[in-house]
């Protein structure tokens, strides 16, 4: 994202860009926790924008090993996750081990 700086705390946490949606602003790029063990804390620093109501999906199950298959194919599937907060310079979660989450939210326009 241009104009926007991230900063993340905690362990083994990986970046994935994704496109933009029609209509939306991403607060920032999906994040995983690659933890198998620990929860990781992220910001995401909007430093100059204001931050309206996120949404969160997080893709997480409650062992390692689970995966969806034929048997059960909704084992690990997105659900929304509300353990996002806006703070004045932009968002902070904390990211369950193996998880990955995609965050949206309205930025204010720039003048």
């Amino acid at each position: 994202m241009r104009g926007c700086r991230r900063t993340v705390r905690g362990r083994r946490t990986h970046p994935v860009a994704r496109p933009r949606a029609p209509g939306r602003t991403p607060a920032g790029p999906g994040r995983s926790n690659l933890d198998a063990e620990e929860p990781a804390e992220v910001t995401l620093d909007l430093r100059g924008r204001a931050v309206g109501e996120p949404t969160a999906r997080l893709l997480t199950a409650d062992r390692l090993h689970v995966h969806n298959s034929a048997a059960s194919p909704e084992a690990v599937v997105p659900r929304p996750f509300d353990g996002v907060k806006a703070t004045g310079q932009g968002l902070v979660l904390t990211l369950p081990p193996h998880s990955f989450i995609t965050v949206q939210a309205p930025l204010a326009r720039t003048r």
